[in-house]
C-alpha cells in the first residue's frame, strides 16, 4: 500500500515543488491541503476522492498542521511529532552552540517584563531584543520588539505566569530553513 502525502499550503511555496515531484514519481499520491482542510469534521479530498478515515497517509506541515492530524484523523502514520521535544527550554542546551542566538536567556514572559532594562542591557541591538516563546504552541509570535512595545508583546505570557520565553539579540537572517526529526 502506497502512502498519500498531505503537504500544507501556503507554508513551503516553490520549495515543496521538488518534494512533490519524488513522491509522484515514486507512484504515491500527494495534495497539497489547507490546514482547515483538516479540522474536526472535514475530510481532504484527494485525487478526486474523500481520503477513508484508516487511510495511510503521510502528513507533512507546520505543528498546528500535524497536531490535527493527531487530534482528529485516526490515519497511519500520520503525523509524529512531540510538542515537548520541540520546546526550546528542551533542546537549547544540548544544540546553543549550534544556534543562530547561542547567546539566549530563557525565563517566564512575566519575570522578563519585570527584568526588561537588564534584558535590553545584555541583548539589546539598534534598541530591540528578539522574543519568542520556547513553546511550539506559539502563544505568540517570535520577533524583534523594541523597549516600548515589549510588555505588550509579551501580554499573553501574564494569563499563565509561567509560561518561558527566549529572549536574545536580533540576527540578521536572509534566509531559513528547517531540519530535523521529531519523534
Amino acid at each position: 500500500m502506497h502512502p498519500t502525502w498531505l503537504i500544507e499550503a501556503g507554508v513551503y511555496g516553490d520549495e515543496a515543488t521538488p518534494l512533490l515531484d519524488e513522491i509522484r514519481r515514486q507512484g504515491m499520491a500527494a495534495e497539497v491541503v489547507p490546514h482547515q482542510a483538516l479540522k474536526k469534521g472535514s475530510v481532504p479530498v484527494v485525487g478526486g476522492h474523500p481520503l477513508a478515515a484508516d487511510a495511510c497517509v503521510i502528513g507533512y506541515g507546520t505543528f498546528p498542521f500535524a497536531r490535527l492530524i493527531l487530534l482528529h484523523h485516526r490515519w497511519i502514520p500520520g503525523a509524529w511529532c512531540s510538542a515537548e521535544n520541540l520546546d526550546c527550554a528542551a533542546y537549547f542546551a544540548y544544540f546553543g552552540r549550534y544556534l543562530l542566538n547561542h547567546q539566549y536567556a530563557i525565563m517566564p514572559g512575566v519575570e522578563a517584563i519585570r527584568q526588561r532594562e537588564w534584558l535590553f542591557s545584555i541583548f539589546g541591538r539598534d534598541e530591540k531584543v528578539f522574543v519568542r516563546p520556547t513553546s511550539c504552541h506559539k502563544l505568540f509570535v517570535g520577533r524583534c520588539i523594541d523597549r516600548e512595545s515589549f510588555a505588550a508583546g509579551l501580554a499573553p505570557t501574564r494569563y499563565d505566569p509561567t509560561s518561558p520565553v527566549v529572549i536574545a539579540a536580533p540576527q540578521p537572517i536572509a534566509r531559513e530553513w528547517r531540519t530535523g526529526r521529531c519523534r
